[in-house]
């Protein structure tokens, strides 16, 4: 029966998607991605539960490795020896991982996000991941992102039901997932490539199967339904007379090249929207290391001097993780090259 379901929800797809071009994003980092997604001519037929969030192109993130209680979770996703092998010769990455989820928790306490982490429990969503009991809470590194981003947006009232959201590059859709839960009256519209999307749309249809889910809208949708909209980037600054409530995105307009993210930034849809949530490094790609093919740093961001600055901070989730990573030629633990903002902008 779910396997009739994942078929009828991939055609469905097909026959909205059947037009758009495969892409050829400027910048390195989304054309190794989506060579990886699109190598396959049959990337739909062999995307389901067990690669939809955990894939070699991107995945939740990591989990540190637990010999006693992981294998028998995770065997299925990476396989029993591969995880032993992998158990041995990443203790150190694991360790410094756990030391990083473990503050991630309790930064999510100093926002109320205990309470979001509880009711949202990622074993119960769908898709294969990794994933570590902390506290009596299963996590991964991207989840408590989610749950940090979904926690913030509820706090600081940026939707509620019947407002209209817009996120820039959605993955899988875990944070849609997670804020339909408190605002099924909204109007959650999701920008991305379109094998993120097919995620997305596979992933939010088992989550929410009663939701109204609409597959790349013609351009004279007015998003008056609540529920999931699907849109290209092609296409979503066609919609002239979209009204935002909420525009949001997280760490990838910083990774794009100048132009592209220039593209968002200048926009008419981010000029008027009535608030933009974003997560980005205040430096793309500092000059000792190299990390994105794009300039791009915190000014750019705030060039709009009409708009007010509701929140500026450092984004604390991972901030103290240390990655084993090389650079100058030399591999050891270290932190990321440059922090990420954290900016709330009306």
């Amino acid at each position: 029966m779910k396997s009739l379901k994942l078929n009828e929800l991939k055609s469905r797809f097909k026959s909205k998607f059947s037009e758009l071009s495969i892409e050829n994003p400027s910048d390195s980092k989304h054309r190794e991605i989506l060579n990886k997604a699109y190598e396959s001519k049959k990337w739909i037929d062999n995307l389901d539960e067990n690669n939809i969030r955990y894939w070699s192109g991107q995945t939740d993130q990591g989990a540190p490795l637990n010999l006693q209680s992981e294998i028998a979770l995770n065997g299925p996703l990476i396989g029993p020896p591969k995880y032993l092998i992998k158990f041995f010769t990443q203790r150190n990455n694991s360790r410094e991982l756990l030391n990083s989820l473990i503050d991630d928790i309790k930064i999510l306490e100093l926002i109320d996000g205990r309470e979001v982490l509880q009711q949202n429990r990622i074993e119960s969503t769908y898709g294969k991941t990794m994933t570590f009991k902390i506290e009596g809470v299963r996590v991964n590194t991207r989840w408590l992102r989610y749950i940090y981003l979904a926690s913030r947006i509820k706090n600081q009232n940026l939707i509620s039901n019947g407002k209209v959201w817009v996120d820039i590059g959605s993955f899988y859709g875990g944070l849609q997932q997670i804020l339909y839960r408190y605002f099924p009256e909204a109007r959650i519209i999701m920008v991305d490539f379109q094998h993120q999307l097919l995620r997305s749309y596979l992933y939010l249809n088992y989550s929410y199967p009663n939701a109204q889910h609409i597959l790349n809208p013609d351009l004279s949708e007015k998003f008056e339904l609540p529920g999931f909209y699907y849109l290209h980037p092609d296409k979503i600054f066609e919609y002239r007379n979209l009204k935002v409530d909420l525009l949001s995105n997280f760490f990838s307009i910083g990774e794009l090249s100048r132009i592209t993210a220039l593209n968002y930034i200048n926009s008419k849809l981010w000029r008027e929207a009535k608030a933009i949530y974003s997560v980005n490094r205040f430096i793309s790609s500092p000059f000792y290391d190299k990390t994105y093919d794009t300039d791009l740093t915190i000014i750019d961001y705030l060039a709009d001097n009409s708009r007010k600055i509701r929140y500026l901070d450092v984004f604390p989730i991972g901030v103290f993780l240390r990655i084993n990573r090389n650079v100058f030629g030399i591999k050891r633990f270290r932190n990321i090259s440059s922090n990420y903002f954290e900016l709330i902008l009306t």
